[in-house]
């Protein structure tokens, strides 16, 4: 089974969370209920992590 939700950062203020794509929408739903802001700062991790992986 893949993780839903992965930990980042957790800072006092913020925190940073990996979501899995296919759980994103539910994730945004349950934490707005709860009066968190959301923000996406990376759209697609596996792209980068694709694009670190290319030879030169």
């Amino acid at each position: 089974m893949q993780k839903s939700y992965n930990l980042w950062y957790n800072g006092q203020k913020e925190i940073h969370i990996m979501v899995n794509p296919k759980e994103l929408q539910n994730f945004i739903r349950i934490v707005s209920r709860e009066g968190w802001l959301t923000e996406l700062l990376i759209p697609n991790v596996q792209a980068l992590i694709d694009a670190g992986n290319k030879q030169p």
